[in-house]
């Protein structure tokens, strides 16, 4: 039946009046009944439409319809309701609704769980309608889910309450504490203020710092601050900000997951777009020292966070929770898990380590730093020459012309951490992807120079006193190893847009070192036992081709200084004695 233009379907505010006015149509007592309750709960008032007609035909067509039609087509238009970026991938969708079917007390919380509610209780078919399935949303969702229950006489208790100030439920008059056996969760990325300002007081009872901000919640924060102190299982779909961003609010809620070890595993989920990130939840009492971090286009993996015997390393990690506060106290898996290309001396030693990677990534071994933005300030008075991404050539050298801009000398200090320094690694991440050169005494020699945006600078990690035989990777090994068509061609399957060339920083974090780049310590000059690392040899042979390529372009720019030499001598010849036109 086709929807009459003056019927509001799509707005959850139009679609809870035609469901309220649905129900009061209906000549059953009971359902009357739970309609008020349901208004006075939410405090709205009775709906009395100005225009009836096309709303009672509508509303006629809805009560006759059969249970499993009626589902269906409210399902359908709260599918047109709900904004396009709050749908879920059906698969990962049918993947929720295999792991909560087995649980008994399940609750669900924000729009894109609400259609994944309403679909959980038509499988599970809950008997206790006050407690057994729930859902708590924080604007208009919540009254259409409450109304879209009665309407389809599904047991879903739907709070009043923010989701992480729980209603207090009650069975027969009397207060029930049971607990969900399972927290489904999809709190916001962003969320705005004036959308919900009554809101504001709950939020900031949390005492997240900047948990309000600039006109915003940070409602991800909120939610799994507050699931953190939960004895329950939890699924919670979280953006890729939250898991790394270093805003207050997010990296205090992130600190005590890891600190109170309830996070079981952190997966990024490929087939949405923009990729969701899933974190799972052990309940309280689990004590996780190991979390697993992954990358999956299988939603089936929810749930599935024990170790398993020979799993892609370069898609599964098992990461102590040691080594996550020692990264920063990040949870994005691409910092854990291995990339990058794998070699062998033969076809079988090739898929060996491709399967079993080594155990050094990039960012175990240098600091990676990445520059600040400069802008040119007319009144400026201190001035800097920056290298971009333009200036590295593909044989690893800095050509052309720099940028020099002036800055407040004020701001100078604050440049210091991306002043290019003799031992650096300067890696393009944009523009030239790939392109890299390590800096000599001779390149800051003549004046400084400081790196730009589009640039990373690669510095090998300082020892701690407490370790000085820490691992250790010579630059100069590193920039030749960044230099093999190998590595080359896998950053170009790195790109993130074609036509804004860009490769994401996890990525490059993440990059495989072969053990053969590795030393056991940094070895101290004249070290008589350096000869006894096993890998030494291969730290030696890579130098030497570094020493032969630093010869064999210099012999280049020779070379084409000598071409362009020539080519000044065609063109003066070309035009010398010509006067006036004449020869």
């Amino acid at each position: 039946m086709q929807i009459p233009s003056e019927i509001d379907t799509n707005s959850f505010e139009g679609l809870t009046r035609l469901l309220r006015f649905t129900i009061g149509m209906r000549d059953n007592d009971e359902d009357k009944a739970a309609l008020k309750h349901l208004e006075k709960r939410f405090g709205l008032t009775a709906y009395e439409p100005q225009l009836r007609g096309a709303l009672e035909d509508f509303a006629e067509h809805l009560n006759r319809l059969e249970s499993k039609q009626r589902f269906e087509a409210v399902c359908s238009l709260i599918s047109g309701a709900i904004d396009p970026n709050d749908i879920l991938d059906q698969e990962l969708a049918q993947a929720i609704l295999d792991f909560s079917r087995h649980k008994r007390i399940v609750r669900f919380s924000f729009t894109p769980s609400l259609l994944l509610c309403l679909k959980h209780a038509q499988i599970v078919k809950p008997k206790h309608f006050l407690y057994e399935l729930r859902y708590s949303g924080v604007g208009l969702d919540k009254e259409l889910a409450a109304f879209a229950s009665l309407f389809l006489n599904l047991a879903i208790y739907v709070e009043s309450n923010p989701p992480w100030v729980p209603d207090m439920v009650f069975d027969d008059s009397e207060p029930n504490t049971e607990l969900p056996d399972l927290e489904i969760s999809f709190p916001p990325a962003n969320f705005k203020l004036n959308d919900a300002p009554h809101l504001e007081e709950s939020v900031r009872a949390s005492k997240l710092p900047r948990a309000v901000d600039r006109g915003k919640y940070d409602l991800e924060s909120v939610m799994l601050d507050y699931l953190c102190f939960t004895e329950r299982s939890v699924l919670v779909f979280t953006s890729e900000s939250f898991l790394h961003s270093t805003k207050q609010s997010r990296l205090l809620v992130r600190q005590r997951l890891l600190d109170f070890q309830r996070i079981d595993s952190v997966t990024e989920l490929t087939m949405t777009s923009p990729h969701l990130f899933l974190i799972e939840l052990a309940p309280e009492l689990a004590q996780v020292i190991s979390i697993r971090m992954a990358v999956s286009s299988d939603a089936s993996q929810i749930g599935l966070s024990a170790i398993k015997p020979n799993e892609d390393s370069r898609k599964v990690a098992y990461v102590p929770v040691s080594d996550i506060r020692s990264a920063g106290d990040t949870l994005k898996p691409a910092r854990y898990l291995v990339t990058g290309p794998a070699g062998g001396r033969n076809l079988a030693e090739h898929f060996r380590n491709a399967f079993y990677p080594g155990k050094y990534k990039l960012a175990d071994l240098f600091e990676i730093t990445r520059p600040k933005t400069t802008r040119h300030d007319p009144v400026g008075t201190f001035e800097i020459q920056e290298v971009r991404a333009g200036n590295i050539s593909a044989n690893g050298e800095i050509t052309g012309q720099l940028r020099r801009i002036s800055i407040r000398s004020t701001l100078a200090i604050g440049l210091e951490e991306q002043l290019i320094k003799p031992g650096d690694i300067l890696f393009a991440h944009r523009g030239p992807i790939g392109h890299a050169t390590y800096v000599t005494d001779a390149t800051t020699q003549k004046s400084p120079m400081w790196a730009g945006q589009t640039l990373l600078i690669f510095r090998p990690r300082k020892r701690s006193s407490g370790n000085q035989n820490a691992i250790y990777c010579d630059p100069r090994v590193l920039f030749m190893y960044l230099l093999t068509p190998a590595v080359q061609k896998d950053w170009s399957r790195s790109v993130s847009d074609e036509r804004s060339p860009a490769i994401p920083i996890g990525r490059i974090e993440s990059l495989n070192l072969p053990e053969n780049l590795i030393l056991p310590r940094k070895p101290k000059k004249g070290d008589p036992t350096a000869s006894q690392y096993s890998s030494h040899i291969h730290k030696e042979q890579i130098l030497t081709e570094y020493q032969k390529r630093q010869k064999q372009l210099m012999n280049l720019r020779e070379l084409q200084d000598s071409m362009n030499e020539g080519l000044v001598r065609v063109w003066d010849s070309a035009w010398e004695k010509q006067v006036d036109g004449k020869n």
